[in-house]
C-alpha cells in the first residue's frame, strides 16, 4: 500500500511566499500564517549562546532567517543514516547564539547532524568540507514542507509552482530563499495524484511520500 499525504481538502498556506490569486471561491491560501519563532516570549541576549559564529547555523525554514537564542539539541549520526534508527552521539545542548549559530562540543568527521527543538520537527543535514558551517532548517511540527530542487540537486528558490488535481488548481505558491514551500497543515494532499507545474520544467506528480525522496520532503523538477 503506498504512503499518502492526508487531507486533500485542507487549507494550504506558504509562509511569506504565497502568490496572490484572483478572488474566487477556489482561493485556498492563507496569507496570515504566523512567522514568529515558537519560543513564546522574548529572550534576552544574556540567555543566548556565547558563540556569534559556529559549526552550525539554525535557520527558520519558512523565512530563511537565523533563529537566535533557541534551545536546541544536536546529535551526530552516520552520514548515510536514513530515518531515525541510527546510533549517534549528542554534540550540542544549549541555546543558539545571537546569529543562530551553535558551536559543537568537539570536532567530528563527516556526519549527519540532527537538530531537535521544542515545537519544531527534527531537521538534519550532512556536514560538508571542514570549516564549512552546516545549515539546519527548522519548521514547526504542525506544518508540511517541500524542498524544491532541480535534477542536479540544486536549490530552486523563487520559483512559482501550481498544484493541481486534474484541472482543478489547488494553489499557486512560490518557493522561498531556501527553496522551501511550507503548508499550514501536516497533510495538505490525499487520495488523488497532485500535479505540480512550474514554468520551464516538466510537470511533476505527487502520489505519496515515495515521490518526495528519502526524507519525504524533496520535490525534484526536471527540464
Amino acid at each position: 500500500m503506498r504512503a499518502t499525504l492526508g487531507g486533500l481538502g485542507a487549507v494550504l498556506a506558504l509562509a511569506a511566499c504565497a502568490t496572490t490569486r484572483g478572488q474566487t471561491d477556489e482561493a485556498r491560501l492563507d496569507d496570515a500564517v504566523e512567522q514568529k519563532p515558537l519560543q513564546g516570549k522574548a529572550t534576552s541576549s544574556a540567555e543566548c549562546g556565547t558563540d556569534p559564529t559556529g559549526d552550525v547555523v539554525v535557520l527558520d525554514g519558512r523565512t530563511g532567517a537565523p533563529m537566535p537564542c533557541l534551545p536546541v539539541t544536536i546529535a551526530a549520526r552516520a552520514a548515510n543514516c536514513v530515518g531515525g534508527e541510527c546510533d549517534g552521539e549528542t554534540v550540542f545542548v544549549g541555546r543558539t547564539g545571537p546569529q543562530g549559530h551553535a558551536k559543537l562540543q568537539k570536532a567530528i568527521s563527516q556526519s549527519k547532524l540532527v537538530a531537535v527543538a521544542g515545537g519544531y520537527a527534527p531537521s538534519s543535514a550532512v556536514t560538508g568540507a571542514p570549516g564549512k558551517t552546516v545549515e539546519l532548517e527548522l519548521v514547526p511540527e504542525t506544518v508540511f514542507w517541500l524542498k524544491v530542487l532541480d535534477a542536479e540537486g540544486n536549490y530552486l528558490p523563487d520559483v512559482q509552482l501550481t498544484f493541481k488535481v486534474g484541472e482543478e488548481v489547488l494553489a499557486k505558491l512560490t518557493s522561498n530563499g531556501l527553496a522551501n514551500i511550507v503548508f499550514s497543515q501536516r497533510q495538505p494532499f490525499a487520495g488523488q495524484a497532485v500535479t505540480v507545474e512550474a514554468a520551464g520544467y516538466a510537470p511533476a506528480t505527487i502520489t505519496g511520500t515515495e515521490d518526495l525522496g528519502k526524507d519525504g520532503h524533496t520535490l525534484v523538477l526536471r527540464r
